[in-house]
């Protein structure tokens, strides 16, 4: 079970793994919910406590509980068919996947995959897949080239950059693009922060203290930044 906000930039490496899982037939479910690199809400947390449970249920470590089991599917079936999800199948998509793959070894999941493979059909959700696909491709484009930049480190660059990224990280899209410049400004943030321990570890402050600089640009609310300009 894979767990990141939508904004986390271990999102990326998460998606990308998903679907080579799905493939390849291994119990797998990739959970996403709206937030960056921390705890997720409390309902996600309790959809990874089904999970945990199902998992121990399907290696025989305990008892299947079936009224469990048919608690988890009232509840996103009801879910899928709520009105909140009316009129978005790829959410409905979402929803259904999530229980073929909780359920996978508890039950028969031959109806959901019927109906999974229906909304794949689906425009809306073939378009979506596309948005997502074009978004990995953005994102490792960016993110190598960025790796590039910071080896030498120029923080009057960096300055402009890093309020470029964060203009399209605050734009309205449909597209998901914005989600693309937040996770690479959390990628940033992460890269500068170990640029930085590694200097000051290698007794390079002159290196140490661009890096810094960077981090606090690209991670202002991030208060480690603070501390390692005063080491």
């Amino acid at each position: 079970l894979g767990v990141a906000g939508t904004s986390d930039f271990n999102w990326t490496e998460l998606a990308s793994l998903d679907p080579q899982l799905e493939q390849a037939g291994y119990t797998h479910h990739f959970l996403d919910f709206d937030g960056k690199h921390e705890w997720p809400p409390k309902e996600v947390v309790s959809e990874i406590m089904d999970w945990i449970t199902f998992d121990a249920m399907r290696s025989g470590k305990i008892q299947t509980d079936r009224s469990a089991v048919n608690r988890f599917i009232d509840r996103n079936d009801s879910l899928a068919n709520s009105p909140s999800l009316a009129g978005d199948p790829y959410q409905q998509w979402k929803v259904y996947r999530k229980m073929k793959h909780f359920l996978q070894g508890l039950t028969d999941v031959t109806a959901l995959d019927g109906i999974i493979s229906q909304l794949e059909k689906d425009p809306k959700v073939l378009q979506r897949h596309k948005e997502t696909e074009d978004q990995l491709k953005l994102e490792e484009e960016l993110r190598q080239n960025y790796s590039g930049l910071l080896r030498e480190p120029d923080p009057s660059f960096w300055k402009n950059e890093a309020a470029r990224l964060k203009s399209l990280a605050d734009k309205p899209a449909a597209d998901g693009k914005p989600l693309v410049y937040k996770r690479i400004l959390g990628f940033l943030s992460l890269s500068a922060y170990m640029y930085s321990n590694n200097s000051l570890k290698q007794n390079n402050p002159e290196a140490a203290r661009k890096y810094v600089e960077i981090y606090r640009l690209v991670d202002p609310e991030n208060s480690e930044h603070r501390y390692l300009a005063a080491v």
